[in-house]
């Protein structure tokens, strides 16, 4: 998957090289994108202050996960699929549950934005810089 200034994401077979999906629906630039463990799913983060979740079987958009004041800056999930996290230059990071998109945690505590962000291996710890 490629996510690009164009405000889309791209997923491509990589033996054929040819693009299976493109992923429409963010308002401005995306700055992450991020495979779920199984491949069935994908995530993607934009300026437009919003995170995405895309269903790779068929291109279409399961979920907008809203509530950061700045851009989103980098996306990832858990190793089981069920949360995901979100790093915004707002200096704030979000826990997601995947199932229902309610925002389940706001992490703050850094003083400017925060770039990345991912989870422990057993899904109950996240780490981000800043």
């Amino acid at each position: 998957m490629t996510a690009s200034w164009d405000k889309t994401a791209k997923v491509w077979d990589v033996c054929t090289g040819n693009e299976l999906f493109t992923l429409q629906g963010h308002e401005a630039e995306l700055s992450a994108a991020q495979f779920d463990f199984t491949g069935d799913y994908c995530l993607t983060g934009s300026v437009d202050k919003t995170a995405m979740l895309w269903d790779v079987s068929n291109g279409s958009c399961i979920e907008v996960f809203t509530g950061h004041e700045d851009e989103v800056l980098d996306v990832a999930f858990n190793s089981t699929g069920n949360k995901l996290a979100t790093a915004s230059m707002d200096g704030k990071a979000r826990i997601y549950n995947v199932f229902t998109g309610a925002c389940i945690a706001v992490l703050i505590g850094h003083t400017s934005e925060v770039n990345t962000i991912c989870f422990n291996p057993q899904g109950n710890k996240v780490l981000t810089t800043s």
